[in-house]
């Protein structure tokens, strides 16, 4: 059985092996979309999770409740979570060329260019393709905060640090963002993925 928290109102829901369903607190469609998605999932269960959404993908039956790119975006979360970054690229890659609407996926696939290093450790190759995809995603989706902190920090740390022309005030960013709730399990992913001083 699988829970899943809702991202508008942070409700735990259980689902049963459905993998999507709707809130039952606020009435929402929920999803395995975000880390956050994740909370109430054990890292035990990540493996059968993983499972069910390969299974969801492989489906021949169209009627899936969950869209197969859904549950790659799903797949390659898992993969995340458990460490993984290799094919949470290659998942995420695949998400991006036939679901390009969604803003997660191209913040994910920058989380996995740094793969757990400093930012000032990019490449001028990598700070650009990431600075593209992060801006694709908050372009797509100017709610979701973790793709314009990591824009922020990338303009500082990267940019700024290296004496290059920023795409953008880093500094201006953080501070638009200093007080909002974040999920506190998606801050600490985060964390993970990107070795950082300024949070």
């Amino acid at each position: 059985m699988s829970k899943i928290q809702c991202l508008t109102c942070g409700g735990m829901t259980e689902v049963g092996d459905a993998l999507s369903g709707c809130c039952e607190y606020c009435g929402g469609r929920i999803e395995f979309k975000r880390v956050a998605s994740f909370n109430a999932v054990e890292k035990i269960n990540l493996g059968r999770l993983r499972k069910l959404f390969e299974s969801a993908v492989n489906s021949p039956d169209d009627t899936e409740t969950v869209s197969k790119e859904k549950s790659n975006l799903a797949q390659a979360l898992c993969y995340l979570l458990a460490g993984n970054f290799t094919l949470a690229k290659k998942k995420l890659s695949s998400v991006i060329e036939n679901d390009p609407a969604s803003a997660e996926p191209y913040y994910y696939y920058a989380l996995t260019l740094v793969n757990g290093r400093t930012l000032s450790e990019l490449t001028i190759h990598e700070a650009k393709r990431i600075t593209e995809y992060l801006q694709t995603a908050m372009a797509i989706d100017g709610d979701f905060l973790f793709p314009k902190l990591f824009f922020a920090l990338l303009c500082i740390e990267y940019y700024e640090a290296n004496d290059l022309r920023s795409p953008e005030d880093g500094n201006a960013l953080l501070n638009d963002l200093a007080g909002i709730d974040v999920d506190t399990q998606e801050l600490a992913f985060f964390k993970t993925a990107i070795s950082t001083e300024l949070i």
